[in-house]
């Protein structure tokens, strides 16, 4: 039976204050009524605020070959354990992954849900397409689809330094890889690519970063309000913790 509760689907490109948004979801939890997929309901169970993202999930939809941060972290692939994110470039794991986020999100059709995760603006091949067009269509709601904007030259610069800082004595072996395969493509920083995958899946809503900035001083209030909740009594300090720890 189709759920009356849409699903919202953050496409968090990175630098656009993802990870703010992420952290201040899990401290915000029992005010928020949404689902959020991984996430316990209460913000007392939340043991670490990364439980608010689905970077494993949208690992699973990307196309295999692709060299993202989490997957080269710790070095070239022959000289690392296998990880989570690794093993989601195979078949099985892919799958495994792809049933049980769908059983997860289907068992809460009574509420309006959320997934938010950075990698899903790496989705571009018509395989990407397909998969999550049968994962949505399987969770059987109304999607609205949430993105946000920067300048390009910015997001090139920060996006860069932060992979460099995350994989450390891996980025050089990193940006060595083919540009095609690689997150730091410039394919990455195609904006109206990014744009034209998600549109098919639903009502396509972007949040302007820069401007944010520029009106607010933040832009986490117009990431809530994307999503249709007032940022009204909401913790929004996220942003300055995230900076703080990185």
């Amino acid at each position: 039976m189709p759920s009356r509760h849409p699903l919202y689907l953050h496409i968090g490109t990175p630098k656009t204050g993802t990870s703010s948004f992420q952290r201040s979801l899990s401290e915000n939890r029992d005010a928020i009524p949404y689902y959020i997929y991984g996430a316990p309901d209460k913000a007392s169970e939340i043991t670490d605020w990364q439980q608010t993202h689905a970077s494993v999930l949208a690992h699973s939809f990307i196309r295999p070959d692709l060299e993202t941060g989490a997957r080269f972290r710790g070095g070239p692939r022959k000289n690392k354990p296998i990880s989570a994110f690794d093993r989601l470039r195979e078949d099985g794991p892919r799958d495994k992954m792809f049933a049980n986020a769908t059983q997860a999100i289907r068992q809460q059709h009574d509420r309006i849900a959320l997934i938010s995760a950075e990698e899903f603006t790496l989705m571009r091949t018509p395989e990407e397409r397909e998969r999550m067009g049968r994962f949505l269509k399987g969770l059987k709601r109304d999607v609205i689809i949430v993105v946000a904007k920067r300048n390009t030259d910015d997001l090139r610069r920060s996006w860069t330094r932060q992979l460099e800082r995350s994989l450390k004595n891996a980025f050089e072996a990193f940006q060595a890889c083919p540009d095609a395969l690689r997150s730091t493509g410039e394919w990455f920083y195609d904006f109206d690519a990014v744009c034209d995958f998600w549109s098919d899946f639903g009502d396509l809503r972007v949040v302007d970063y820069d401007a944010a900035i520029q009106s607010e001083g933040n832009v986490l209030p117009s990431l809530y309000r994307a999503i249709d909740l007032s940022p009204e009594g909401l913790d929004l300090s996220a942003r300055e913790k995230v900076v703080q720890s990185a």
